[in-house]
């Protein structure tokens, strides 16, 4: 009888040991399910409230950054001089009533030429098509705005072969914005209608310049926007030379012209002035320009013009 009571009540306490095993690991299962369910709320939760953050403040962001570009076009500009082009120009206006000659003394000349300006533009007044174009020489350009037609003649015949003289592979063109290969005006020439202009060599000025503009005129020391190791555009920036305020903004040709020489281009995009005005660009650009050599040359342009 004692074995048999002994024998029994071990059993009872093998039974309450897995009991109380048992309890305890559903317990402890319970507690890891419920931290596993209160983490991913608080994490759920959490990333609402950055994504709503982040939201409001990229809106705010740029909500400032609309209004500085508002508030900075209503800004009067300083006194500016005329504009200057880098060097002396004679141009040419080629309309239907041109003789082939005058394209002939072109061609001959675009042959010793192997730099370029272009820029098209429209008379929204006629609807009439221009494409205006510099040749780069060596102490003075050519500028010949050719009015665009379609009727077959000999001048017809004579542009077509001075467009594909320049807009040869070998050349190198300069624009202000990418130059648009599909303008639909410009089908009936061959250089377009073959697909040839897309083995030309194009360089969008108006990118160089923003990466030229801002290395070179860099954020004041107690701009909002100053950074030790990047010049980048941000609507924080209080620097009043630097009116481009968002990353994805462009310079105009008129704007770029009046902050790096102090000079006004205000002649719109049919002036025979806009094609300089990129050469003139491209030019300091090219040989890496100095902040101290544009102050330098915007004082002798100040003391040479008539109200200096």
């Amino acid at each position: 009888m004692i074995l048999s009571c002994t024998g029994t009540s071990a059993l009872k306490n093998n039974d309450s040991t897995w009991a109380r095993w048992i309890t305890t690991a559903c317990d402890l299962f319970l507690s890891i399910l419920l931290g596993f369910g209160l983490s991913s709320l608080i994490n759920y939760y959490q990333q609402r409230k950055v994504k709503s953050i982040l939201q409001v403040s990229t809106e705010q962001i740029m909500s400032k950054c609309e209004r500085k570009l508002k508030f900075n076009k209503h800004i009067p500009q300083k006194t500016l001089s005329e504009f200057v082009p880098l060097q002396p120009y004679r141009a040419i206006v080629i309309r239907q009533q041109t003789s082939p000659v005058i394209v002939n003394e072109l061609i001959i000349e675009a042959r010793k030429t192997n730099k370029f300006t272009i820029h098209p533009y429209d008379y929204k007044s006629s609807g009439d098509h221009y494409l205006e174009i510099e040749f780069l020489q060596q102490s003075s350009s050519i500028i010949i705005s050719i009015e665009i037609f379609h009727q077959q003649n000999l001048l017809f015949e004579r542009i077509d072969d001075f467009l594909s003289i320049i807009l040869h592979p070998s050349n190198m063109i300069y624009t202000w914005k990418d130059f648009d290969k599909n303008l639909i005006d410009y089908q009936s020439y061959q250089v377009f209608l073959n697909g040839d202009i897309n083995q030309c060599h194009f360089v969008n000025v108006q990118n160089c310049f923003k990466t030229w503009y801002n290395t070179t005129f860099g954020h004041n020391q107690n701009c909002n926007q100053l950074l030790d190791f990047n010049d980048i555009d941000d609507p924080l920036c209080s620097c009043s030379h630097r009116p481009v305020k968002c990353p994805t903004e462009q310079w105009s040709l008129t704007n770029a012209i009046a902050y790096t020489f102090h000079q006004n281009f205000s002649n719109g995009s049919t002036s025979s002035k806009t094609c300089p005005a990129i050469t003139k660009l491209f030019n300091i650009i090219q040989n890496n320009w100095t902040r101290q050599q544009i102050e330098y040359f915007r004082k002798q342009c100040h003391i040479n013009s008539p109200n200096g």
